[in-house]
């Protein structure tokens, strides 16, 4: 009986997408993308609040309440870079550790 149901195929699924993988590998991917794109977005997110703490301290005219909060939105900035670097290097530690490199996965593509 399940032979019988390990047989059924969908005809228009590519039987090739996903066989040189097995599982671990597949979630190592996964996990490897998602790192990825969580650092860029993460990036990203430092890049705007960099800008708009810069922009706050230049349109703050001397009023030292406006000065103090753009600073804290810098030193705030500062750490998340810090922090983000550091994620980084730990990434980079473990890909040595576990020997997937989780810092530049290799994106399957269909057909292959």
């Amino acid at each position: 009986m399940f032979t019988l149901i390990a047989q059924i195929t969908n005809p228009v699924l590519n039987p090739k997408v996903g066989a040189n993988q097995n599982g671990g590998e597949a979630v190592a991917l996964t996990m490897a993308n998602l790192f990825r794109t969580i650092t860029m977005v993460g990036g990203l997110a430092l890049l705007l609040y960099m800008a708009w703490g810069g922009i706050n301290w230049i349109t703050a005219g001397g009023d030292k309440s406006k000065v103090e909060d753009a600073k804290n939105k810098l030193t705030s900035a500062a750490v998340g870079m810090a922090i983000l670097v550091a994620v980084i290097a730990v990434a980079a530690f473990l890909s040595e550790v576990f020997g997937y490199d989780l810092l530049n996965p290799v994106i399957p593509t269909v057909g292959n």
